[in-house]
């Protein structure tokens, strides 16, 4: 509980879903909006609030979160690290992007810049991960083992997976046109 970056990073993750939920509520209204006339254009602009309400509390979040990193990690994004550095720069943008989106009802928009802002964060999550790793745990100090037969039980259930899938459709297609 003594951590500083605890409560900024679950507020950050806890947000974030808030305003993913927001955005999904949206996007769901818009595509119903498009095959019916049922669904009112209120519960498009309802998520898109919501959305652009949680993108702009984060922004703050994140500022946060990176201030209560340790120095030489929160240093990593403030141009000690080429990529780090980019990434935050690229997140920043494409959350302002997403607020604005959101803000004007542009639910592709705000969807698209979303969608490219968590894998920034992504990618930026995996940068920290490693700086934090560094001092005990290298991918370099693995050894590697080839082994293909785990590989090809997965593909073959993959593949009686999908099989199993276009056999499900297949029978509801068939009672739909029964029916």
């Amino acid at each position: 509980m003594a951590d500083p970056t605890l409560w900024p990073r679950y507020l950050h993750f806890v947000v974030a879903s808030i305003a993913i939920a927001g955005l999904g509520q949206a996007l769901l209204a818009h595509w119903r909006s498009s095959r019916t006339a049922t669904t009112s254009e209120a519960d498009v602009v309802q998520g898109l609030r919501w959305f652009s309400a949680a993108t702009a509390v984060q922004i703050f979040i994140g500022f946060w979160f990176l201030m209560a990193l340790p120095t030489d990690k929160m240093h990593l994004f403030l141009g000690n690290h080429v990529l780090a550095t980019a990434l935050l720069g690229i997140g920043l943008c494409t959350s302002l992007g997403a607020l604005i989106a959101g803000l004007l009802q542009r639910v592709w928009m705000a969807a698209g810049t979303a969608l490219t802002t968590v894998v920034v964060m992504v990618l930026m999550r995996d940068i920290l991960r490693q700086a934090y790793l560094a001092p005990y745990f290298s991918l370099s100090d693995l050894k590697v083992v080839e082994q293909y037969s785990p590989m090809l039980l997965f593909l073959a259930a993959f593949a009686g997976g999908i099989g199993v899938i276009v056999y499900m459709l297949k029978l509801a297609l068939a009672a739909g046109e029964e029916g």
